[in-house]
């Protein structure tokens, strides 16, 4: 008979196992009878608790920044008072350099419940403004897609090799949002469809058409015929019913496949990667 050796109790991995159940206990996992984990249900609300750590220790790298720069920043943000629905005029900006609309754009995304990314390879970031007062309505930023969806390629029809040579045409919007008060007034739907502008499609052409491939040296010419968006809730009313003069902005084309992950806290990371590289007994 094979009997497991339960960890002792002040052991490293006895320790690690103590911090790992009780961050998944926070987030509401239980186990079942299988002794799986499971949540209590698939809500939004379900979502976010999941990413709380994550989004608390965000706004925790970032409270230097914050307090730093939110009495500046903070006048471009509209009150209720500020916004009259019939008059609002959206406008994009595109984010260049460090300076004040780069601020802007990075104190926005701080309000997501759920913590954005910062996108990888190319990139383009604007805040769309509300030219009638000057304030701020929303965020985006479109950056390069994952390699492998299977969803996105079966819709379109692609080869391995199709997406091989034609994935540089595409881009992933990685945020995408309005803030307060705008995202009560459907502001979400309003920057969603700002993403087919001809303005975006001249800023990636300028900055990325000319490009060549950093593996194979080749000028991709690139030219931006598509932009996906996946959401961290699953279906998201922000994209359901987007048309504009009959013409569909957005449309479903169904669910990402794998494995999934959520936040482990920093220390409790910190804590298993020490015992990883601990040295040999």
């Amino acid at each position: 008979m094979t009997v497991k050796k339960a960890a002792e109790a002040f052991t490293p991995e006895a320790r690690i196992k103590r911090h790992l159940r009780q961050h998944l206990a926070d987030l509401g996992f239980s186990k079942d009878e299988t002794g799986a984990l499971v949540l209590p249900d698939a809500s939004k609300d379900t979502v976010r608790t999941l990413h709380r750590k994550q989004r608390e220790d965000k706004l925790a790298e970032n409270a230097a920044f914050v307090a730093a720069n939110l009495s500046t920043l903070k006048k471009y943000f509209a009150s209720g008072s500020d916004v009259r629905p019939e008059a609002i005029r959206p406008v994009l900006q595109l984010v260049t350099g460090a300076g004040l609309e780069a601020k802007l754009f990075r104190l926005a995304s701080l309000t997501w419940s759920v913590p954005v990314s910062a996108g990888f390879g190319r990139r383009l970031r604007y805040l769309v403004w509300d030219k009638s007062n000057g304030k701020l309505i929303g965020i985006f930023a479109i950056g390069d897609p994952v390699y492998n969806m299977s969803a996105r390629d079966n819709h379109i029809g692609w080869t391995f090799a199709d997406r091989e040579h034609r994935l540089v045409n595409l881009m992933d919007a990685y945020v995408l949002g309005a803030v307060p008060p705008y995202n009560m007034l459907l502001g979400g739907k309003l920057i969603a469809s700002l993403i087919r502008t001809r303005d975006v499609y001249n800023d990636f052409k300028e900055r990325y058409g000319g490009t060549e491939g950093v593996i194979s040296g080749e000028a991709k010419n690139a030219r931006l015929v598509a932009v996906t968006t996946s959401s961290s809730m699953g279906r998201s009313s922000l994209y359901n019913r987007l048309k504009l003069d009959g013409k569909s902005y957005f449309s479903s084309i169904g669910f990402t496949g794998g494995w999934g992950h959520f936040h482990i806290p920093d220390d409790l990371f910190e804590e298993m990667r020490a015992y990883q590289c601990r040295p040999a007994a």
